[in-house]
């Protein structure tokens, strides 16, 4: 036994044993092969126990370069539709048509094949493939998608990919990889139908109560949406002051937003004729709509309600039936929407 040892208890107060950082710091070190009644269970001995006591509060004590060994299991991989919800959720800012439309193409086309998917383990191979199947068969009716939707869920898929590269949980987005003019369907333009003056005049008045609302989309080339948001306040020196437009949300009705991005009005000029015509019809309330739905003053006009009107009015005068409310006519050189 060593000289501390038989020395009794004044002999352990002088000893010069280092400190060491495992320990508490006023106890000495132990060493490996040293005789001082440690064991892989603790000390050995009420003596030992009482001359090596461990600090307040914590448990027994460990060898050096002992660390225990974590029981818990690892974490799985992200998937990638529990990142699309945490893409979608960064969306709040965005007009809510915009943000259905996001809805829309995550849950009837891009989750029903990714959803499940580790967003590690989606290849370019298994991408690609998938943007050639929805061209065949990508809606839920097993039906082909068009061009411009298979490229919106191409949009919105690689935004997804994008952001899973910004937070780290991959490195590479696939979805960068894929080159417009190869990868994807070439989008198809629909054939516009151009009225000239005599026609739309015809047609404004086969459209009864939406006559003025008709001559202002030809003439003044605003959109649906922007007429339908029209305000008395709005309409003030022959001109239309564009704020919002009143479009349909799935799922929230008709809802009214910013038309343009930049969030400013826009100033669009009316015609002599045309303005003379609106003045009259005008309501008294500064805050009632300039064309309200038929079902009350107050109520939005749905688009619904005007293209049924105008597709009565196109069979009877005899106009192209594949004109729509975004079509217009020639006027000055330029086109304006209808």
């Amino acid at each position: 036994m060593s000289a501390s040892r038989t020395a009794g208890p004044a002999a352990s107060k002088t000893s010069t044993a280092t400190p060491s950082p495992w320990t508490h710091p006023s106890r000495a070190r132990w060493r490996a092969g040293e005789s001082d009644g440690w064991t892989a269970a603790g000390w050995s001995t009420p003596r030992a126990s009482r001359s090596n006591p461990t600090p307040s509060g914590s448990r027994t004590r460990s060898p050096p370069n002992s660390r225990p060994k974590s029981s818990s299991a690892p974490a799985p991989p992200d998937t990638f539709g529990e990142i699309a919800e945490k893409w979608f959720a960064t969306k709040s800012h965005r007009k809510p048509k915009t943000r259905a439309g996001y809805r829309e193409l995550l849950d009837n086309i891009v989750l029903p094949r990714w959803g499940d998917v580790p967003v590690a383990k989606i290849t370019y191979e298994d991408y690609l493939e998938w943007l050639g199947s929805l061209s065949a068969g990508g809606s839920q009716k097993g039906q082909p998608l068009s061009a411009s939707r298979v490229t919106q869920a191409h949009q919105v898929a690689g935004a997804v990919l994008k952001y899973a590269v910004n937070t780290g949980k991959i490195r590479t987005n696939v979805a960068h990889k894929i080159k417009r003019s190869e990868d994807l369907p070439p989008p198809q333009e629909r054939e516009r139908v151009y009225l000239s003056h005599q026609q739309l005049i015809r047609l404004a008045k086969a459209m009864g109560r939406y006559e003025t609302l008709t001559l202002v989309l030809g003439y003044c080339g605003i959109r649906f949406g922007e007429a339908a948001a029209l305000r008395v306040r709005h309409v003030r020196d022959q001109t239309l002051v564009i704020h919002s437009s009143a479009t349909n949300v799935r799922g929230m009705g008709i809802v009214e937003t910013p038309s343009t991005k930049s969030h400013k009005p826009r100033i669009v000029p009316v015609p002599g004729p045309i303005w003379e015509r609106l003045m009259q019809e005008l309501p008294e309330s500064q805050d009632a709509l300039v064309f309200p739905s038929y079902l009350g003053r107050d109520r939005y006009l749905p688009i619904e309600e005007f293209r049924r009107a105008l597709d009565r009015a196109k069979a009877e005068v005899g106009i192209n039936p594949r004109m729509s409310p975004h079509d217009g006519i020639p006027q000055d050189r330029k086109s304006t929407r209808l």
